[in-house]
């Protein structure tokens, strides 16, 4: 893929789930069974990552949507991190120049760190070993139900719909 600022990043569709929240957003990548939050700067790069729209469009709308200088280094940013865990259909390389935009520099730069974009990610179970707890649990003689919170309480584990949510003493 092209590194300039006409580069159209589309994020990959196949094997991915998505949540949107009002201004955030949690990727589930089901190849690699990883969770994704994004925040409200990542949430509008990767919204406005449609095959269409470059990277100076996207920073136009960044500016107008956060009401913040139009700067390409925060979709640089974000298209580089969402490029690393291969959220997009290609990877997109990031221009020399923007890669030396760190995010001390970008915050110098815009003057906010509120703004900067924002992907922390998450190992999940894979639907087998989420299961597999409350499968073994079902026919297990100490499941017993927990007056406190009416969820099964198991070996010490509150139980909701398939998956262990707190420790019983609730």
């Amino acid at each position: 893929m092209a590194h300039t600022s006409d580069t159209m990043p589309t994020v990959r569709t196949d094997d991915v789930v998505v949540e949107e929240l009002l201004d955030e957003s949690v990727i589930y990548d089901l190849k690699t069974n990883k969770a994704h939050s994004l925040n409200r700067t990542a949430t509008l790069v990767w919204r406005h990552c449609d095959g269409h729209t470059t990277v100076t469009q996207m920073a136009t709308l960044l500016a107008k949507e956060l009401d913040v200088p139009a700067h390409e280094a925060l979709v640089w940013m974000t298209l580089k991190r969402l490029s690393t865990l291969h959220l997009l259909t290609e990877h997109v390389r990031v221009p020399a120049a923007s890669v030396s935009h760190t995010r001390r520099e970008a915050m110098r730069v815009l003057g906010l760190a509120a703004v900067l974009p924002v992907i922390a990610s998450i190992v999940a179970p894979s639907a087998a070993h989420a299961q597999s707890c409350t499968q073994n649990c079902a026919s297990a003689a100490n499941c017993v139900p927990c007056d406190n919170c009416n969820k099964r309480c198991c070996n010490g584990a509150c139980l909701g719909p398939g998956q262990a949510t707190s420790q019983c003493g609730c």
